[in-house]
């Protein structure tokens, strides 16, 4: 049986679709020139593998995000049968000449039947002096994701 992932929407943010994206969406305005977006993807993992693994291997990714890759954060924890490994990220580009934060975080059910397990991967990005404004919606976003 195929787990159910479940999100809730932070308030007034619109929903969009994209190849290879479970969810995209978007404030209900842009205070600048640009495009905060929040991602949600899924895909399956070995149950082996945790989120601390996860976030190890992703972050030899970082440095392809801009130049000046800063890691703000990183936790990983556990609570209401999920396993949560998230980070928060800055760094600069030159396209847009400033700084973008992004917030990426993992979500599995901690027991899952079978060899593999559901992995949802969330990824919130906006400007740097937008966070203050956004923040709370990645979080909200976050927070919600759950497997059934």
């Amino acid at each position: 049986m195929t787990a159910v992932l479940h999100a809730s929407l932070p308030p007034a943010w619109r929903p969009y679709s994209a190849p290879h994206c479970t969810l995209v969406a978007r404030p209900p305005a842009d205070h600048g020139s640009f495009a905060t977006t929040l991602l949600v993807a899924r895909d399956e993992l070995p149950v082996r593998v945790s989120m601390r693994a996860v976030l190890d291997a992703t972050a030899t990714r970082l440095c392809s995000l801009g130049d000046d890759v800063e890691l703000l954060g990183e936790r990983c924890d556990v609570d209401d049968g999920h396993e949560r490994g998230t980070r928060l990220v800055a760094f600069d580009r030159r396209e847009i000449d400033g700084r973008i934060v992004q917030l990426q975080c993992f979500v599995a059910p901690v027991r899952h039947h079978g060899r593999t397990r559901p992995v949802a991967q969330l990824v919130g990005t906006c400007t740097f002096d937008e966070l203050p404004r956004h923040g709370e919606a990645f979080v909200h976003l976050a927070r919600s994701i759950r497997f059934t």
